[in-house]
């Protein structure tokens, strides 16, 4: 790749083969590097296991839009990606000097946006139409989380969302935090600086108000949303099968999704 700068030792050549492992993959003829064993489920675990990020600045040619990931500040060149040769590529921008970062074995949609300040972390799945607007403050999102199709997050100044959590389909998400393995109902909206503890459900169509605080193991649902009681033993085994469901989704998006020649 011509003006691809190699990395020497004075730049981090020694740490080069550590960072091949978290390369991301989405869409169309990306390479896929790995077959690792996947961490232990337990948040606490996949964070302190969280390999070294990439960033990833957006180049353009002609009509496709190619990506080049970047470990210690230079560019490697056997980690190039393509996106949306054809079709509805990915728009990832940077935001003055704020960079997305995605990390090991996420995927990520054709027609996502992910804007400035945005940490995705390991085993992601990003839905279509799904926008990451880390332009106010940082968007922290942790490892196995899923966030589907036309997803809005966006906060006035950042917002921790934690393992294992489920977002579903159309959700606006404007809040202060999410605790790990939460789901967040369809279509439901979390105001300004609400906090979401872990082992929560917001159900579909509802309304977490500006402020409100919603405590671990609750269900929640109405608008605005009121608490309707203790998380039993079923809702938590259905909240897994859900989430086992997107750790999946994420191994055959990975191995089964292709763009189509027109």
């Amino acid at each position: 790749m011509d003006g691809v700068p190699t990395p020497d030792r004075n730049h981090g050549t020694d740490r080069v083969p550590e960072a091949l492992h978290c390369l991301w993959h989405i869409g169309s003829d990306s390479a896929h590097l790995g077959n690792e064993k996947r961490p232990d489920h337990h948040c606490h675990q996949l964070r302190s296991q969280r390999c070294n990020f990439f960033r990833f600045p957006l180049r353009h040619r002609g009509g496709s839009a190619e990506l080049y990931s970047r470990f210690d500040g230079r560019i490697h060149p056997s980690t190039r990606m393509i996106v949306g040769g054809n079709g509805g590529s990915m728009a990832l921008f940077s935001f003055f000097d704020k960079v997305p970062i995605i990390g090991e074995g996420s995927w990520v949609a054709p027609g996502a946006q992910i804007i400035g300040d945005v940490r995705i972390g390991k085993r992601c799945w990003i839905g279509p139409s799904a926008i990451l607007r880390g332009d106010f403050g940082t968007i922290d999102i942790g490892d196995e989380t899923a966030v589907e199709d036309g997803v809005v997050i966006h906060t006035p100044s950042s917002i921790t969302i934690g393992c294992r959590v489920v977002i579903g389909h159309l959700a606006m998400i404007h809040n202060r935090s999410i605790g790990d393995y939460s789901v967040i109902g369809m279509n439901s909206t979390l105001g300004d600086n609400a906090q979401i503890g872990s082992w929560v459900i917001i159900a579909e169509h509802s309304l977490v108000k500006k402020n409100q605080i919603v405590p671990d193991n609750r269900l929640f649902a109405g608008v605005p949303a009121q608490d309707k009681g203790e998380l039993t033993a079923a809702h938590r085994d259905y909240m897994l099968v859900g989430k086992q469901m997107y750790d999946n989704l994420v191994d055959q998006y990975l191995q089964g999704v292709r763009e189509l020649e027109p």
